[in-house]
């Protein structure tokens, strides 16, 4: 490996060309920012899409393809709830969308996924007869682990979607992978889409802002991550990137270091649009939180100089 190797850590996309056509101008303009970086490999972690349809997956491939990342040892891409479950566009369908996620065939849209992004996968090993997940995936001195960390719904525990686990076949495979020969003495970096935090960075100032902190610990939740964190700790695993959250930033837990990259396109209120550049030495791991500024936001084909980049380094 190169003496840096430098990942770019994206997520929440949330693709919709009917409705949101700015969000794939965005995605653009970032790929195009991270080509002129020569970045080495990208990852996103989840929700590339707005509504898990056949038309958002479609031109999330044809973007990849118009930036010839159709290639396994380029990204890494994986699976997020609006990739299973889709979301309510207005307030109205909040009542109706439980209705529309217990309708929605897990399996059909699991495969979905991979039949529109089955390139990303052609050098990772699976560990599962069931499963395209856990998978790994190794990038010179890196060892990538890909986990689907969306649940399958259910009335009380997951009524739109949104809570995540880590069902009991892919841990057992998950722990049979964290201890196979292939990534010893790699750099593990985990990708899963949900968030590792027990609360989000909502301001509580107003009366709905503490309603949707309500909403959020109940339907935005990862359950059964101590388990995962034990597991992690156990295999020295380097950093957790995730998204799920619209929030960017990074936290730690059980010493292990998170990033979450869910402001990219749609950042919460609190929040601000951008991402991170993973910059990956021999003698450490440095991470890079690139602000997107309006130049970058209307990006085409013109180069940014690099001065016109806001960015801060923060070394974990």
């Amino acid at each position: 490996m190169k003496k840096t190797f430098t990942i770019a850590h994206l997520s929440d996309l949330h693709l919709s060309p009917d409705f949101f056509p700015e969000r794939s101008r965005h995605f653009r303009s970032i790929l195009s920012f991270c080509k002129q970086r020569q970045v080495d490999h990208i990852i996103i972690t989840g929700d590339i899409t707005n509504q898990a349809k056949e038309n958002e997956f479609d031109h999330f491939r044809k973007i990849l393809r118009e930036f010839s990342l159709l290639d396994s040892k380029k990204i890494t891409v994986i699976n997020g709830n609006h990739d299973i479950f889709g979301g309510p566009y207005y307030a109205e369908d909040v009542l109706s969308f439980p209705t529309a996620c217990k309708s929605t065939d897990y399996a059909e849209k699991m495969d979905q996924f991979y039949r529109y992004t089955k390139e990303t996968f052609t050098s990772t090993k699976f560990f599962s007869e069931k499963s395209f997940f856990p998978f790994l995936k190794v990038v010179g001195d890196i060892a990538i682990v890909g986990l689907n960390s969306v649940a399958e719904w259910h009335a009380v525990k997951n009524p739109i979607g949104s809570n995540g686990k880590i069902n009991s076949e892919q841990f057992k495979s998950l722990r049979e992978l964290l201890n196979c020969e292939e990534i010893k003495k790699k750099k593990i970096f985990i990708a899963i889409h949900h968030h590792f935090s027990a609360k989000s960075d909502v301001d509580h100032s107003s009366t709905m802002e503490r309603i949707w902190s309500a909403v959020e610990s109940a339907t935005l939740k990862l359950r059964k991550k101590k388990r995962l964190l034990k597991l992690f700790t156990k295999a020295n695993v380097a950093k957790v990137l995730h998204g799920h959250v619209h929030h960017h930033g990074m936290y730690k837990k059980e010493g292990i270091t998170f990033v979450n990259a869910g402001a990219t396109i749609v950042p919460a209120k609190n929040s601000q649009q951008a991402f991170h550049f993973i910059n990956v030495r021999e003698e450490c791991i440095e991470t890079e939180n690139i602000v997107i500024p309006a130049q970058l936001k209307s990006y085409q084909k013109k180069e940014i100089p690099l001065r016109n980049i806001r960015k801060s380094l923060a070394i974990a």
